[in-house]
């Protein structure tokens, strides 16, 4: 299921897949992140993501081989990147555009329309997080 969402986003949006990591090697960073979330989340994937100049996602819903996510599917994005070294690249989630500074996460369910605007200088790193609501 990963290569067939990583494709996706390559060939369509142009951010590009820097790594991935599996639940196991990213377990110690998600125990300090889940503990600050007001929900509970099982992580699935954690991917780091590169937008250069012209790089953006349309907005969009998630989806996998023609269906909506399943409930509870969420995305979590958290800068990488300093505001000052990129322009553009601003998260859009529900028509509201978002500037992230370095450290700032937003999460959303995958069915929230979403996107990223163009980058017009300089490159936008993120590290995007596949999460499970637990309930």
């Amino acid at each position: 299921m990963l290569s067939k969402h990583k494709n996706l986003l390559t060939a369509t949006h142009c951010d590009e897949l820097l790594s991935e990591f599996t639940k196991e090697e990213f377990e110690k960073y998600w125990t300090h992140i889940n503990s600050q979330l007001t929900e509970d989340f099982e992580l699935i994937y954690v991917r780091i993501l590169k937008y250069t100049k012209g790089c953006e996602v349309e907005v969009h819903q998630d989806v996998y081989a023609q269906f909506v996510q399943e409930t509870g599917d969420t995305s979590m994005i958290i800068a990488l990147t300093d505001q000052d070294v990129y322009e553009g690249g601003e998260s859009i989630v529900m028509n509201r555009s978002l500037k992230q500074k370095k450290g700032d996460s937003i999460y959303y369910s995958y069915d929230t329309m979403h996107g990223v605007t163009p980058v017009t200088k300089g490159i936008r790193y993120v590290v995007n997080l596949r999460l499970k609501s637990v309930k």
